[in-house]
């Protein structure tokens, strides 16, 4: 599986607007708080209402009645200067340098760190959608992992944290996933300096706009695995300052306004005592669990030779994190781990979590970091 600190089709272009299914949509003032959260940078605002056109007018007043019309006109500048740039939000990112400031064409991963072949979905394979407006969760985290077959993302090895918490949104449907990727976009953006100038990089911008642009096609049904895969790599390149991927993967939390966050921080050592936390989940619930494996450092190699002497000798292999998601869906208790060669990345935790503490490594356990109940689904997130 490799060390996680934390390739390319592109997000679908059938669509302009984040849509979401009929039954789910807001009035305007509701989208509006939805959309817009309490960011207030203008840079990234503009590209929100680029992004979700049939909501600018309730965006806008929204802002004003919060904010006053100073940011109201520095939010349409940007806007107007976005739109004249790129046209209306109905694009191709692969023809932006969107798509290029989070790509550096590293190629396709087609195997994992100990060598494996990483099976992974056909990046252009449509989600799969209902006819009510809704989708098959459980079906698309079991295909989509942190890998992929797109050829231009460079932080498979690295978005385990990120695959996760989207997982996580996939499963409670794609109104709250779109929701999630433009909370994301708000929540995690840096904040404006005091005159009100963005300080957001050109980096940053490209994954906000990625993100709005998958948001935008999961909330019009239109979403394909590849958009998703787009998405964890704009969520990674959003918090990561190198231009080329790597960092910031590890075990860190992502929880969004969309859910509420009981922090644990407890080791548990055992498979029996990790299935005890996770049965007491509500449907719907879910705990986030990192996997720690390490080895000794006690000068002696795995293989128990002294170091600098004439007997061959191997260093002991890096300490291993890997965050992983217990979660209660249709009242069966799984697990979802993002980097599963095999393809199959969400599964029922009978005797599949045994597996994880029986490697040679000399300390081996898990970490509850806490456990997510999201907020009621009709309400808009403030």
């Amino acid at each position: 599986m490799g060390k996680p600190k934390a390739k390319a089709t592109a997000p679908a272009t059938e669509t302009s607007a984040f849509e979401t299914p009929a039954a789910a949509q807001d009035a305007g003032h509701d989208a509006a708080i939805a959309l817009v959260g309490s960011n207030t940078d203008p840079l990234l605002l503009g590209l929100v209402i680029r992004a979700n056109p049939r909501h600018a007018d309730a965006i806008l007043a929204y802002l004003s009645e919060r904010h006053g019309m100073a940011l109201v006109r520095l939010v349409s500048e940007y806007a107007a200067a976005y739109t004249a740039e790129h046209g209306d939000a109905t694009f191709d990112p692969s023809l932006t340098t969107a798509a290029d400031r989070l790509a550096s064409e590293k190629g396709a991963l087609t195997q994992d760190a100990d060598g494996k072949p990483v099976a992974t979905p056909d990046p252009k394979e449509k989600l799969p959608y209902d006819k009510a407006g809704g989708w098959n969760g459980v079906t698309i985290c079991a295909k989509l992992g942190q890998n992929d077959k797109l050829v231009g993302t460079d932080s498979d090895r690295d978005r385990c944290t990120f695959a996760t918490a989207l997982a996580a949104h996939v499963l409670m449907g794609p109104t709250a996933c779109a929701r999630f990727l433009v909370g994301y976009a708000n929540e995690h953006g840096p904040r404006p300096a005091k005159d009100g100038t963005p300080t957001m990089t050109a980096r940053q911008r490209a994954a906000a706009e990625m993100m709005l642009t998958v948001a935008s096609a999961v909330g019009a049904g239109t979403a394909t695995y590849g958009d998703l895969s787009w998405a964890q790599e704009a969520m990674h390149a959003y918090l990561t300052k190198d231009e080329h991927g790597g960092g910031r993967g590890g075990t860190d939390m992502i929880v969004s306004s969309m859910e509420t966050y009981e922090p644990l921080n407890l080791r548990i050592e055992s498979v029996d005592a990790l299935l005890g936390f996770g049965e007491e989940l509500a449907e719907g619930q879910w705990l986030m669990v990192s996997l720690h494996l390490k080895y000794a450092r006690n000068g002696k190699s795995k293989t128990g030779a002294a170091k600098g002497s004439t007997a061959s000798t191997t260093e002991p292999p890096p300490d291993y994190e890997h965050q992983l998601m217990l979660v209660r869906q249709d009242g069966k208790l799984l697990i979802y781990d993002s980097d599963q060669p095999s393809g199959q990345n969400l599964w029922t935790v009978e005797g599949r979590l045994a597996r994880y503490l029986n490697g040679p490594q000399d300390e081996k356990y898990f970490m509850i970091q806490g456990q997510v109940t999201p907020k009621k689904a009709d309400k808009a997130p403030t």
